[in-house]
Order: C-alpha cells, then sequence, then structure tokens
C-alpha cells in the first residue's frame, strides 16, 4: 500500500520539476539573448602603461580607449572613416563590411596601431592612416585550472658545473660514482663513491659551494613504473601505460654533500628526509656553511625544506608543513625568499592557509604576515624593498560568499589588509605595465542591482547592460553578462618611501568607507564602470 501511494504522487512530482526547469530556462533565456555584455575584450595596455584600449564584448567594430592619466573613455576611431582610409590604401582589395585588422594596440605617445597578422595601419592623433608592419601576436594564456599559490623566489648562491668556483678541481661521473680530479693534474683522479650503479647511483649538476670547498649531488635510484594494458574496444588495439598503485616503490633522489678535502660524504637520514614523493633544490648559502634542500613526502602527507651544516656535518628539518592525513601541497606550497636567512612561507598551522615570515637561519616563525579570517589563496606580487604584499584572499568580507575572491594589499609587518576591490562579487585583476593601474572584473551571483561607490575621488562608467528581464533572487544562473570591470589608479607612495607596486588608496581612504547603493530602475544593470583614483 505505501509503494502504491508513492507512485501516485510521482507525476504530481515530475509536474512540480517540470514546472521549476520550464520557470528556470525561461529566466535564463530573457537574459542569456536579450541583455548586452559589457565585459571588456581585447584589451591591451601601450607599453608605458598610460593608455588603454579595448572592445565591447561580441562586437568588432565598437573600440574605446582610455587615457588613464586623467580618465578620459572615448571612442577610439570612427569605424566607417577607418574602412574608408584602409580601402583608399590599398585599391587592389575587394570591398569588406569587415575590419580588414583584428588587434588594436596603444602606443605610448597616444597614437593607435591597427593590425592583423600579415599588415598594419598606424592612426596618427590628427585621423590619418598610414601603412606600417604589424607588431607581435599577444601570447595566449595557458588555460586550465591554476593550481600555484604564486610565484616563488628561492635564492641560491650555488655555483652549477664540474669545475669548482675557484678553478682548482673537477667532479666527474663514471658508471654511477664519483670522481674528484685536480685541475692542475688531470691524469690523477680521486674515487669519492665506489657503490654506484647506472641504476642506483649518483648524479648531476654539481652543485658546488662558493667556497669550492664542497658540491652536492643526488643519488638516485630508479625504480620502473609499474605498466598495465589498455584494450580499446572501439578500435581494437591496445597499449601499455604506466601506473602507479599505492605502495609501489618510487624513484627517490637524496642529496648527499662532498668535500674536496679528506672528509667522509654526508646524506641525511630517514628521521630527516622521509620517504619521499620529489626532492628538489641544492642551495647553497653564500657563506658557504648552508646546503638546503626541499622535500614531498611520499602519500601528500607534507613538504619541507631540510639543510646541511658545514661546521657540524650535520642534517636537519628546518621547515617542516605535515599532517598524518593529507597536506594539499601543490595548492598551498609557497616560499619567496626575502633574503637569504628570511622568507615568507605558506602554512596552514592555524586552520587556514597564512603566509608567515620566517628566519631561515633558525627556522623559528618571526610573525604572520596575512591574519584574519579567510585564506590567502594566492601572492600576487612581493615587493621586498618597499615590504609590501599584493595577494588574492577568500572569505574575508563578512556576509559575503566565502568563494568570492578579492584583492588585497598589506605590508610585511602583518598589519589587517586593505581591500583593493571591495563589493560582493569574485573579483580578477589585470595590471598596466608597471603595475599603476589594473582593470578589475566583476563576477557577482547575478548582475549588481545597482552602482557601488567607494570613497573615490573621481569615476567614470564605460557603459551599461540592459536587462530586458528583472533578475530572482531565489535563482542563481550561469550566463555569460555577470561582469562589471573596474580600472582603478594608483599614485599614492608607500609608508616606507618606496614607489608602490600595486594600486593603494590614499590614507584618508584606506579603509573604503559605506558604499552608496542605487536602486536599478526600468531593468538597467550599471554592469561596467571605470573608477579612478586621484
Amino acid at each position: 500500500m505505501p509503494l502504491r501511494l508513492a507512485l501516485l504522487w510521482l507525476p504530481l512530482l515530475a509536474g512540480a520539476a517540470s514546472t521549476e526547469v520550464a520557470d528556470w530556462q525561461k529566466q535564463y533565456d530573457a537574459w542569456y539573448w536579450k541583455a548586452p555584455a559589457t565585459r571588456l575584450e581585447n584589451l591591451r595596455w601601450s607599453e608605458n602603461g598610460e593608455y588603454l584600449v579595448f572592445s565591447e564584448r561580441g562586437s568588432a567594430h565598437v573600440w574605446k580607449q582610455v587615457t588613464c592619466a586623467s580618465g578620459q573613455v572615448r571612442p577610439a576611431f570612427d569605424p566607417t572613416t577607418i574602412a574608408a582610409r584602409i580601402a583608399a590604401l590599398s585599391p587592389g582589395q575587394p570591398p569588406s563590411a569587415k575590419p580588414p585588422f583584428t588587434r588594436v594596440v596603444p602606443l605610448d605617445d597616444g597614437r593607435l596601431r591597427l593590425e592583423n597578422d600579415t599588415a598594419g595601419w598606424i592612426l596618427e592623433k590628427d585621423g590619418q592612416l598610414t601603412s606600417a608592419k604589424p607588431g607581435k601576436a599577444p601570447e595566449t594564456g595557458a588555460s586550465g585550472r591554476n593550481r600555484s599559490v604564486g610565484r616563488e623566489n628561492l635564492l641560491s648562491a650555488t655555483k652549477l658545473g664540474e669545475h669548482s668556483p675557484d678553478g682548482k678541481w673537477r667532479v666527474t661521473l663514471k658508471d654511477g660514482n664519483v670522481l674528484l680530479l685536480d685541475a692542475t693534474h688531470p691524469e690523477t683522479a680521486r674515487a669519492l663513491t665506489q657503490d654506484g650503479k647506472p641504476q642506483d647511483g649518483w648524479t648531476g649538476p654539481v652543485s658546488w659551494a662558493p667556497d669550492g670547498q664542497r658540491f652536492a649531488l643526488w643519488r638516485e635510484r630508479i625504480v620502473p613504473i609499474r605498466q598495465y594494458t589498455v584494450v580499446d574496444s572501439l578500435q581494437g588495439t591496445k597499449k601499455d601505460i604506466p601506473y602507479d598503485k599505492p605502495g609501489d616503490d618510487k624513484t627517490e633522489r637524496i642529496p648527499w654533500v662532498f668535500s674536496v678535502a679528506a672528509e667522509a660524504p654526508s646524506s641525511p637520514g630517514r628521521e630527516v628526509l622521509p620517504l619521499t614523493m620529489n626532492t628538489d633544490r641544492l642551495d647553497w648559502t653564500a657563506d658557504s656553511r648552508r646546503l638546503r634542500s626541499q622535500f614531498v613526502k611520499r602519500g601528500f602527507t607534507g613538504h619541507g625544506i631540510i639543510e646541511f651544516s658545514a661546521d657540524t656535518h650535520r642534517w636537519r628539518q628546518l621547515l617542516v608543513e605535515e599532517d598524518p592525513k593529507f597536506v594539499y601541497t601543490y595548492g598551498s606550497r609557497y616560499r619567496y625568499d626575502l633574503e637569504e636567512n628570511q622568507t615568507l612561507w605558506a602554512s596552514e598551522r592555524s586552520g587556514f592557509n597564512q603566509l608567515y615570515l620566517v628566519d631561515l637561519g633558525t627556522g623559528r616563525t618571526i610573525r604572520p604576515v596575512t591574519t584574519g579570517p579567510g585564506i590567502m589563496k594566492q601572492v600576487v606580487a612581493v615587493d621586498a624593498k618597499a615590504g609590501e604584499l599584493l595577494y588574492f584572499g577568500l572569505g574575508r568580507s563578512p556576509g559575503e560568499s566565502p568563494y568570492h575572491q578579492h584583492l588585497y594589499r598589506t605590508d610585511l609587518r602583518g598589519r589587517p589588509p586593505i581591500d583593493l576591490t571591495p563589493g560582493d562579487a569574485h573579483h580578477t585583476v589585470e595590471f598596466s605595465p608597471g603595475r599603476k593601474y589594473l582593470v578589475d572584473t566583476r563576477l557577482p551571483r547575478r548582475p549588481r542591482p545597482g552602482l557601488h561607490l567607494a570613497r573615490f575621488r573621481r569615476w567614470s562608467r564605460v557603459g551599461d547592460a540592459e536587462a530586458s528581464a528583472p533578475w530572482r533572487n531565489s535563482r542563481r544562473l550561469a550566463g555569460r553578462n555577470r561582469f562589471a570591470s573596474t580600472l582603478r589608479i594608483a599614485t599614492a607612495n608607500s609608508t616606507s618611501g618606496g614607489s608602490c607596486i600595486a594600486p593603494t588608496l590614499r590614507p584618508e581612504a584606506e579603509i573604503p568607507g559605506p558604499r552608496v547603493h542605487l536602486r536599478r530602475t526600468a531593468g538597467l544593470v550599471r554592469a561596467a564602470e571605470l573608477h579612478f583614483l586621484e
């Protein structure tokens, strides 16, 4: 009986679900097909970063030019006039409604270069057009998910090569063993090892200490990878693919330190260097007293730095991030050496990924650099001279989605960060050359119902998007027209007196004030603004 009742309810439930889907599709189509896009496309900066050109999304004819110093936004040119002048310069070409250029590049003096892959034209300030050679096509960014926390900076005084820095010694590798030769008597070679084999021996490159008294090598034990036979049932073919199973033995490299004197070579024990997934870096310090190497533990349960001391002839763990269950090494590891004995180190020790200033001489944490709620997602830029840091963070803004990304600026003293991209949205930025200006593209849950202003000195709007259908808060639609773009200009200097690498707010506006919210009327979505800071 209960089963029969359940079956009787199925048509009603199916009808409700069908109505819900139809309602969603109607809402989606109303926005997707009728609202014009406002995302900036074909964005190009001049080399000095003072001019910006972009096209409106979906249009190859409408281009606009921004003079960043004044904040002036104007049409870059009249498409009809330009088409006529290009046709006059190429009388043999048949007329076409499509412009012959695909790229518009601003020059440092305010002129424009219109070009494709084979031809180019210079548009003078007075409107005259002359033929020119095309420039280099812009590089296409790598697609796919970005798993990097930021570009690392690892300092090293290591000298690579067979010959020592002072030219007195030469290291050669033969059948997996290490031979040391006196440069003045190359016929005499001293064997430093004898148990090496081609599949289990020492390998380069030779990493010399600056004083030429010690060098480091890897001892690599090569283990063949398990092979699986895969059958393609459609083609009727077979092929073998490499695939490790959990617990399989793996190729492993261990660092070794040798001396040109009569010292025994040294390598770390398992208490210092556990079973590893991989190891890399053989970095000597400038005083030749320490060698540092990095590792990732097998099973992805940790990563860290180990160090060899030339004074004590011992190895130790300098910095380690580990957890018996899992450490997201390739999504959270980050190291940026500010100087030889100071580094910025990413750690999840607090439960959130944050940056810490660490003393590499002792391994002691000096202070946290990013703190508070949320996580440090990605380091954008570090200015060691000015003592400033730009990074993307998540979950710092109360009341907003914790998945919305914001750009923050902070110093290396651990002060509260400044949100450079306020607003309840996911923000991505593109910097001008020299990082004086940036374009902030916002992706909210839905088109913003109003114009959001922080305490900016001056602002100018790029364009509006007309939405013929109102948005309903109960829906989260994956449409194409949910973008807004903001250009912010920084002229203030850092507190240390150096020039800032990043957009900065004036001191009196370091913490953005209350934002003004203007209601949307007649379906108008103000989805693209240019904001300028004086």
